[in-house]
């Protein structure tokens, strides 16, 4: 390992809580992913108290405001509102052209989260109103900036059904973000999300009869040469995944 990047590790903060559900190395795999990133890995099993993994403290506490990641709060608000119904919901294309291609048609619910379609989250947000919006926000304490580990408490409350509304809609907003089934009978959702300075992907994987969620962030790095993208957020994440023998 160079000395550079021992010095990163110590100066991004690792905090790695022991966990017979993971390999003993667990810290080293999630490290030799992310090196050059500067990154924010979280991981947490469900019935644990705290994460058993948390990679790059210090970008795990970052604030900043929740930009696309609002899309999964937003979907179970609008989804309780009774503004959508199910995965067939569509919104109607105004004819407005913007550069992203993907935006100039009408889209499903999947298409608007998928492809961060920004006039389909102005549109419900004028629908249901910032008051209604900043109360829901406020009372899943994801008010003002919000952190990564803030942000996975929600998500784990919001992929297993333990949010403040009806548990049915819950179950309904969470298959807007399910990504299908892979090897060993694990299934996987999960919600990418970026802006200019940021890209993150944050999901729920049922592997082996466990129900972990988890969260990658990533900043600006000078050491790395890859484009910073929710897309490149998402592969690191299963690549961490895979690594820790869990997807």
């Amino acid at each position: 390992m160079s000395l550079f990047w021992s010095t990163f590790v110590l100066s991004a903060g690792i905090a790695f809580g022991a966990s017979n559900h993971l390999p003993a190395d667990s810290l080293k795999k999630v490290r030799e992913v992310l090196q050059n990133e500067t990154a924010c890995f979280v991981l947490k099993e469900k019935s644990a108290n705290k994460p058993e993994i948390t990679f790059g403290k210090a970008t795990c506490e970052e604030t900043y405001p929740l930009g696309n990641r609002e899309l999964m709060p937003l979907a179970a608000l609008a989804t309780d509102l009774g503004l959508i119904q199910d995965e067939k919901t569509l919104f109607k294309w105004d004819g407005t052209r913007y550069p992203n291609r993907l935006w100039n048609k009408d889209q499903f619910v999947t298409d608007w989260i998928q492809n961060q379609v920004a006039w389909v989250t102005d549109r419900l947000r004028l629908q249901i109103g910032s008051q209604a919006i900043e109360k829901y926000l406020a009372g899943v304490q994801l008010g003002g900036e919000s952190s990564t580990e803030k942000f996975l408490i929600f998500s784990e409350r919001f992929f297993t059904g333990a949010l403040p509304t009806s548990r049915a809609h819950q179950e309904v907003s969470k298959r807007f973000f399910f990504l299908g089934k892979y090897r060993f009978g694990s299934e996987l959702w999960g919600q990418k999300a970026s802006d200019l300075n940021h890209a993150s992907f944050t999901g729920c994987l049922v592997s082996k009869n466990r129900v972990w969620t988890f969260s990658t962030h990533l900043s600006p790095s000078k050491n790395s040469k890859e484009p910073l993208t929710a897309e490149r957020a998402q592969a690191l994440s299963m690549d961490i995944l895979t690594e820790l023998g869990l997807f």
